[in-house]
């Protein structure tokens, strides 16, 4: 297992995920899908076959799935909608809710799976 730390060992996202796709490896995880760049390379590294695992703030599956497309121009988007469609496996969204007792909150899990 190897890691980059922002900061410590790359100075971004980007920066650190393109010299970990360096060493080709089996699985990536991101911190946070926030940026074109970064979302990018993550889709190009999951169409390759590398497993990304990552995080998007979203309400819920579709607008997790919308901000990934949204992220590119309009001109890019049914690329990416087709990469998205051929590479995603699983999508889930959770939110905690206040439970009906009123003693804390329980998770809405919502989970999508693709092709």
């Amino acid at each position: 297992v190897e890691q980059r730390e922002v900061g410590r060992h790359c100075d971004g996202f980007a920066r650190g995920i393109a010299d970990a796709l360096e060493a080709q490896p089996d699985a990536l995880a991101i911190g946070e899908l926030r940026d074109l760049e970064t979302i990018r390379l993550a889709l190009q590294a999951a169409e390759t076959g590398v497993l990304v695992l990552s995080t998007v703030h979203a309400q819920d599956v579709t607008r997790a799935i919308g901000r990934l497309v949204d992220a590119f121009d309009p001109e890019e988007r049914a690329g990416v909608r087709n990469g998205l469609a051929g590479s995603l496996r699983m999508v889930v969204a959770q939110q905690l809710l206040p439970r009906a007792d009123g003693r804390g909150r329980a998770p809405a899990i919502e989970v999508a799976f693709g092709g």
